[in-house]
């Protein structure tokens, strides 16, 4: 009985833990709940997705899927999809404004219309994913297997719920668009374990260099970063890691940096089994004083695989090529890299296209090189503007079947050229400056715009109001008191006396960032607090977040896994962080310059420069720092005189738990975007100061911190008992007289002994 019990129990659960294992492919009917119920469950297990649904993409697929009958896989990748297309169509970010100067951001060229399936005929099949333009699906069992979204006018962000493409997804290509993806978060690649090929070249996704993460798309077999913002930042080596098999790999247009000798290209890319194709056309290494690192090619000789390497751009001046080169070696170009010596290296490989044009290579054209040429594979070669070579192209080379041969005018002699010099395209019109013809024509995006000095947060982001408790950012005005953090580590209310920024309807790109408390208690002197908020924090990538009692750092520094300061006086770890885009800033100032935003501690104040990582001032781009003077602390020695004239002159009685005032509106004036005009003119003239050299900049900035510091001392003062200014007032004017006694009398000793 026992046995059969035994036997019974354990098939129950076999039968169960296969239920849920198929619970992905097995097909049922689906309601409006749950649908919601199933994104929510897919958001809480995957802890790199934001704690809330994308409300439009779950709308969308709430209308397109209810009452149908099909895999939770399907509800998976449509609710991906469809926030792909939110996130993505029409949308802003910090490069599509200024990419499309004065024009409006487009819609898709080829668009979903998901605001218009949603609402469409049930018999229709547009709700079906694998109708859509650029998605290809696995016909076995509809999941999406392929995305390509190439030059398709993609704005705003890429969202990390297309890791719910995972199961199936194999090619992923969003190249060619103004599209961003912020985060340093890129843990969702695991959940894509069976991409094979991932091409964002030519867009706006950012990392500091080319991330490990990279590493987790373990069947990555081609790979495309070109001239996007995986840049400024090491070619990692950890990235390729178990990339066994990898075989296309762009990499063009980028700058890398800390690079030393042959460690710029790391040994675990050279290792790559199965790589036939690299290109690092433009491609900039930067040494530890950022300076440009003259590269050499001794790493070639490693490329055990290599078929293509198009390497145009690349400084390896005064550099020869490699004693062995890949024999599997058969298309070349290294257009422009200063490359000297001979070409005989050349000789002992089947070359079948090589563009050497620009270079300072010298001596004969060898006479034993032969091309791997016919009539279905004609050949390529280049030599134009190397002005040491000698003689003419041999013989042979007339015999062989050529798709262009060119060189210049005496390596052309009586051969069979196809064209001579600046004719064959390869140099501007001086003959100065090689072009680099190898890769196709592409819009070029330009470099991010000056974004405005700002320190803001989102219209979503809570504060604890005295009176009402916890409230919108968006309906705070001056006067409110809301809760702060003091020097002490204490929570206490204070009044809210300006705005540095204050508009309803202007938009900017946020952090959110979210840490793992749902539920924050806070007491101040008089009364304890609950707050019961989601935990996500919304603000501008320079603004000042607390990392510990006393210590600032812009948000932008922030990854995930770090602290910040609970008002609690606990730290809590980031979970997540990703870029979004709303409408509304606000940047409420206090007298202690703390604000408790969403149960985190927060600055009023932000870096005036906003690409800094650093929470100290700095001065010739970062390069030299003041280590006492912070930006946190230069806030509130700017705003000193600010304070005092509300505090003082512009009402009856001094700020305390006890008066609520707001007769310091009536010093606020804002510009059209919402910039207190306190904080425009000063800021433009700090930038100007960074604009100078260090010397004058230094000097210049420390005279107006000094000269500040006379309206911080005052500021003091005027805060003390009315006793204690009387006796420091006295004791002053005392020693100023005193002194000037003691001068008279020396004087009068002086004169008297002189006559």
């Amino acid at each position: 009985m026992t046995t059969h019990r035994s036997l019974f129990l354990a098939s129950s659960l076999s039968l169960l833990l296969l239920s849920i294992l198929a619970s992905g492919s097995t097909a049922q009917t689906w309601t409006s709940e749950s649908i919601r119920n199933r994104l929510l469950q897919k958001h809480a297990m995957l802890d790199f997705l934001p704690s809330s649904l994308n409300s439009n993409a779950a709308t969308a697929t709430i209308s397109l899927l209810r009452s149908r009958t099909l895999s939770a896989s399907r509800v998976d990748q449509t609710y991906a999809l469809a926030c792909l297309y939110f996130d993505t169509n029409k949308v802003n970010n910090k490069y599509a404004d200024y990419y499309y100067y004065e024009d409006e951001i487009p819609e898709w060229t080829v668009s979903w219309n998901l605001e218009d399936v949603a609402s469409s005929s049930s018999s229709s099949s547009s709700w079906n994913y694998c109708n859509w333009y650029g998605v290809t699906c696995n016909e076995d069992n509809n999941l999406v297997t392929g995305l390509d979204l190439k030059d398709n006018d993609l704005s705003g962000q890429v969202p990390p719920e297309l890791a719910l493409l995972g199961e199936s997804l194999q090619i992923l290509n969003v190249g060619d668009n103004v599209i961003l993806y912020a985060s340093n978060d890129y843990r969702w690649f695991a959940s894509l374990t069976e991409l094979t090929e991932l091409w964002f070249g030519y867009t706006c996704w950012e990392a500091e260099g080319v991330p490990s993460d990279l590493s987790l798309l373990t069947k990555l077999e081609k790979f495309d970063c070109a001239f996007s913002y995986w840049t400024k930042g090491p070619l990692r080596g950890e990235a390729f890691d178990g990339l066994q098999n990898l075989k296309y790999i762009d990499i063009s247009k980028n700058e890398y940096d800390h690079a030393v000798g042959n460690r710029s290209v790391p040994p675990q890319l050279r290792a790559l089994p199965n790589l036939i194709q690299l290109y690092m056309v433009e491609t900039t290494f930067t040494n530890a004083r950022n300076q440009v690192k003259d590269l050499n090619l001794r790493w070639v000789e490693e490329l055990s695989s290599i078929v293509e390497l198009w390497i145009d751009g690349v400084q390896l001046h005064h550099s020869p090529l490699p004693n062995s080169l890949p024999s599997s070696l058969k298309s070349l170009s290294v257009q422009g890299c200063g490359l000297t010596g001979s070409l005989e290296k050349l000789a002992t490989i089947d070359l079948n296209r090589a563009w050497l044009s620009g270079n300072l290579f010298s001596g004969p054209i060898p006479t034993n090189w032969e091309f791997d040429c016919s009539d279905d594979s004609p050949c390529l070669l280049f030599l134009e503007g190397n002005t040491d070579l000698t003689g003419s192209f041999p013989i042979q080379f007339c015999e062989s079947y050529w798709e262009v041969l060119g060189g210049d005018a005496e390596q052309c002699n009586g051969s069979c050229c196809s064209c001579v010099g600046l004719d064959c395209g390869n140099f501007e019109e001086s003959g100065a400056y090689p072009i680099f013809p190898t890769l196709p024509p592409v819009t070029t995006p330009p470099p991010p715009p000056p974004a405005p000095v700002g320190f803001c947060f989102s219209s979503d982001t809570k504060v604890q109001h005295r009176e009402k408790g916890s409230i919108r950012m968006d309906q705070l005005q001056i006067g409110d008191y809301v809760m702060t953090n003091n020097n002490n580590n204490a929570n206490q209310y204070e009044p809210i006396y300006s705005f540095g920024h204050f508009h309803h309807d202007t938009e900017a790109d946020f952090l959110q960032i979210q840490t793992t408390t749902t539920t924050t208690t806070t007491t101040t002197t008089t009364t304890t607090t609950t707050q019961n908020e989601n935990g996500v924090l919304e603000l501008t990538p320079n603004h000042l977040l607390f990392t510990a009692p006393g210590k600032t750092v812009p948000a932008s520094a922030l990854s995930v896994g770090d602290d910040v300061l609970l008002a609690s006086g606990k730290l809590e770890s980031i979970t997540s962080i990703r870029t979004v885009t709303k409408q509304g800033i606000y940047a409420p100032y206090t007298p202690s310059g703390t604000i408790i935003t969403n149960g985190i501690v927060s600055s009023s104040f932000a870096t005036i420069e906003t690409d800094s990582k650093s929470s100290y001032v700095s001065l010739n781009k970062g390069q030299y720092t003041l280590p006492l003077l912070t930006y946190h602390r230069l806030g509130l020695i700017y705003e000193s005189p600010h304070r005092m004239l509300c505090r003082h002159l512009t009402t009856t009685s001094r700020w305390n738990n006890n008066n609520n005032n707001n007769n310091c509106a009536s010093l606020e004036t804002y510009n059209s975007e919402g910039m207190s005009h306190w904080v425009e003119g000063p800021s433009r003239a700090y930038q100007w100061v960074l604009q100078q050299n260090v010397v004058v900049g230094g000097i210049l900035l420390i005279g107006i911190v000094g000269l500040w510091a006379v309206f911080v001392i005052l500021e003091w003062m005027l805060l003390l008992h009315p006793i204690i200014i009387i006796i420091t007032v006295g004791g002053a004017l005392w020693l100023f007289f005193f002194w000037r006694r003691q001068t008279y009398y020396y004087c009068r000793i002086q004169n008297k002994t002189a006559a």
